[in-house]
């Protein structure tokens, strides 16, 4: 079972690429993002999904992933995989008379489609793949809702400190958001790049979020390691 743990909290924060989009609104489906049983039973879908030992998810680190970066499970790595991916993605949203469907890895990577829910099962299996520690998390508000990839970046603050430094200089932005839970780990969000924030570029708020965590973070084995920068 690849998901030890599938933790729910409401979490208030106030925190366009191919990938993001929302995956529902009340209007286009009658169903409240916000309530507990609709991210209840979305975050068991979800579950199911995420599959690091995809055939596809391997064959996608393979090809993504840059000869340089090739060895222990760096920040690099997750960067390759994503830029690989945002670069051939296009964002095909749910129909709204369906609801909110679920695409396993294979099919996702293999017709380069989907929805944030989609995006989000993808990188997560990938980072999974990597040796990294990943959630999911299903966020909403009043309007509608947006699935995330978060990757678990240490408890040291000051190797936090040195991740940040080098997603903005590899993306060339100021804007880095890195959250903290309850339990002092750091994560970042997977959105337009790895750092950024869905929210805080629609100026938005999230009102509440279902934290779907694949593989609890133990220690330092699933911090990635930095490259120096210009690598």
């Amino acid at each position: 079972m690849v998901a030890k743990r599938v933790a729910a909290m409401l979490w208030a924060v106030t925190m366009s690429c191919a990938c993001c989009g929302i995956f529902a609104t009340e209007a286009a489906s009658g169903m409240d993002c916000t309530s507990t049983v609709y991210q209840d039973q979305l975050a068991l879908r979800v579950v199911r999904m995420v599959n690091p030992s995809d055939e596809e998810v391997l064959r996608l680190l393979e090809t993504a992933v840059s000869p340089e970066h090739v060895g222990e499970y760096s920040i690099a790595q997750v960067c390759d995989v994503f830029d690989y991916l945002d670069e051939r993605w296009e964002y095909v949203p749910d129909r709204s008379n369906l609801g909110d469907t679920l695409t396993p890895p294979w099919i996702t990577l293999l017709t380069m489609q989907g929805d944030c829910e989609d995006f989000a099962v993808v990188l997560a299996s990938a980072i999974l793949s990597l040796g990294g520690c990943a959630e999911i998390g299903l966020e909403a508000d009043e309007a509608s809702g947006h699935a995330c990839a978060r990757l678990f970046v240490g408890d040291d603050w000051d190797a936090v400190v040195q991740l940040r430094a080098y997603l903005r200089f590899r993306y060339r932005t100021a804007h880095v958001f890195v959250s903290e839970d309850d339990e002092g780990h750091h994560w970042i969000r997977l959105d337009s790049y790895p750092g950024d924030s869905f929210w805080w570029r629609q100026g938005r708020t999230i009102i509440t979020c279902k934290r779907v965590i694949f593989d609890v973070p133990p220690s330092k084995q699933t911090t990635p390691l930095v490259p120096e920068l210009g690598e």
